[in-house]
């Protein structure tokens, strides 16, 4: 069986709640290796996007596809780990009680090396995985939902807003060890508030307003049409000026 080339389509995806439309006409496409950033204002559906390419929101119109098989097919996200922005990790555990029930999940074996490893990665601290999460500041649960996702062994990450609540130091090492993911061959989708995560670590970048697609590109053509050397200008060039046939 041929293997298809791009990880993830989605199709004139439309999505309404409550009278009004999240979603208007979504197109996207993830090649095998790629990583491509979605941005766009509060509200302008990145979100709902995942979610609806995850199946956690039903759309009216439209079709996704992960590998080539419908996104309703459990089979078809087996490639995948999903870490949302509002995570709610189980605080009466222990982090390490936590990375081995994901583990578990995962269906891989509890390696203490590579646990260790990952969580240097990211500088947490591995004689923080015997307190419990309760203890954990915000910037702390999040790298162990991060380090749970390097453990997943998947070849897919999607990742809504990964850098939230994380310092300086670890935002950097973390697109450092997002990098050498992808480098070994991995496929990022994920969202962003900042315009110059999405411009360092994106091969491709896809603009949401109103749920619509304003621009999809690579970074170097969304700075070149807009003409700016600035991705914050440029950003409020496009929601000006959406370049809706890129």
């Amino acid at each position: 069986m041929i293997r298809p080339h791009f990880a993830l389509e989605c199709r004139n995806l439309s999505l309404q709640r409550n009278r009004r439309l999240l979603l208007n006409q979504v197109n996207l496409q993830l090649a095998e290796g790629e990583t491509l950033g979605l941005a766009g204002l509060n509200g302008a559906g990145k979100t709902t996007l995942l979610k609806a390419a995850l199946d956690i929101l039903s759309v009216q119109c439209g079709e996704i596809l992960w590998y080539g098989q419908s996104h309703q097919d459990p089979q078809s996200r087996q490639h995948l780990v999903f870490f949302p922005e509002q995570s709610s990790l189980p605080d009466y555990l222990t982090g390490r009680d936590f990375l081995h029930l994901m583990l578990r999940f995962y269906q891989r074996p509890r390696v203490a090396d590579e646990i260790e490893a990952a969580c240097l990665t990211l500088d947490f601290q591995p004689d923080l995985l015997s307190t419990k999460i309760c203890t954990y500041s915000k910037g702390t649960q999040q790298k162990l939902g991060l380090i749970s996702c390097f453990l997943s062994g998947r070849q897919v990450f999607v990742l809504d807003e990964p850098m939230s609540g994380l310092d300086p130091k670890a935002r950097l090492l973390l697109k450092q060890a997002l990098q050498g993911w992808k480098t070994a061959g991995g496929t990022l989708l994920f969202t962003a508030h900042s315009l110059e995560d999405v411009i360092s670590l994106c091969d491709r970048m896809l603009i949401l307003e109103q749920g619509q697609v304003y621009f999809t590109g690579t970074p170097q053509a969304f700075l070149e049409y807009y003409q700016s050397d600035s991705p914050e200008k440029a950003f409020l060039s496009c929601l000006e000026n959406p370049c809706l046939k890129c």
